[in-house]
């Protein structure tokens, strides 16, 4: 699955062991300035049963740059949430991870990615 050619929801829930949770822009995160650039997405995975994820991202570490007269956009980022355990309340434990990384869920684990906002070239 990528930005560029996203799977439809119904396709990856029926295929794959995973509930999309959330699908959603990332307001104001295209930068600002007189030629803002298009916001990123939020996309958050429920698991429900145990397996390996990869996630190759970019713009993690430094910004979209910004294009005449816009501001730079707001980084991606990759957040792996484990549920905690009933006896802990069973609420979720979020850490970010690397940008490019491989974490191993386990039933009920969510995974959040943020995407990037994006640059555009102003319209003439």
């Amino acid at each position: 699955m990528t930005n560029t050619r996203m799977t439809d929801t119904e396709i990856l829930e029926k295929t794959q062991p995973v509930i999309l949770r959330q699908f959603t822009l990332r307001p104001n995160s295209g930068g600002i300035g007189r030629n803002r650039g298009g916001d990123g997405v939020i996309r958050e995975f429920e698991f429900s049963e145990p397996m390996n994820v990869a996630i190759n991202g970019e713009r993690r570490v430094n910004q979209p740059y910004g294009m005449k007269g816009g501001g730079p956009g707001e980084r991606g980022a990759f957040f792996l949430c484990r549920k905690k355990s009933d006896e802990e309340g069973g609420w979720y434990r979020r850490v970010k991870t690397k940008p490019s990384a491989t974490v191993v869920v386990k039933r009920g684990d969510r995974v959040v990615l943020h995407t990037p906002g994006e640059w555009k070239v102003a319209d003439v």
